[in-house]
């Protein structure tokens, strides 16, 4: 009919996320501080196109894809470990704050790593699972080190997060006392308490 058609969304949109293009019917992004997989993953948006006149109705479907915005969130930790440990004994085990798992809020898969903090080689972490373990328990020892603070890394790929590993090592009675042989002379007619 040549009539001019005004376009319009009419349920759907309730947080506002898109727009219309009254005249061409384009749909935008009006407002992405609300599109977030995460939270909905599907709209549904009923679309009107009216010339005045008449009206018709159309259901606009739109699927939010999945990107890594998500970083791994690690916090601090503290563990205490004796010096006599041995090697693969557990320290502590790091997982992502928010899904207390090795995946991070986007699902991605986290790997794990030691930065810092671990310059004699006495911890190793697993790579997949941040189980902190003594590797090098050679070198433990609480007369020489009694703590360690290691820097974690916890990364997606993409994102990354780190943590602060504080260990205590404790002391063990591990050093015998040390006594050499002796021989000493004493006159037969000594008194008591002489040396």
């Amino acid at each position: 009919d040549g009539e001019t058609i005004s376009y319009s969304i009419t349920a759907g949109n309730g947080d506002g996320i898109f727009g219309i293009n009254s005249s061409t019917g384009a749909i935008t992004v009006v407002n992405n501080s609300k599109l977030d997989y995460e939270t909905t993953t599907s709209y549904s948006l009923t679309v009107e196109a009216t010339d005045g006149t008449n009206t018709d109705n159309a259901i606009v479907s739109i699927s939010v894809t999945n990107v890594n915005d998500n970083s791994p969130s690690i916090s601090n930790a503290s563990a205490t470990i004796a010096e006599n440990a041995s090697n693969n004994s557990a320290v502590v085990n790091i997982d992502d704050d928010n899904t207390s798992s090795d995946l991070d809020a986007d699902g991605e898969t986290i790997s794990y790593s030691i930065t810092a903090g671990n310059g004699d080689s006495i911890f190793g972490i697993n790579s997949s699972t941040g189980a902190i373990t003594v590797v090098n328990n050679s070198k433990l020892d609480y007369e020489t080190t009694t703590s360690y603070s290691l820097t974690v890394q916890a990364t997606d790929g993409t994102n990354t997060d780190n943590a602060t590993v504080s260990i205590t090592v404790t002391n063990v009675n591990d050093n015998s006392p040390v006594i050499s042989n002796a021989s000493a002379t004493i006159a037969e007619n000594a008194s008591n308490n002489s040396a």
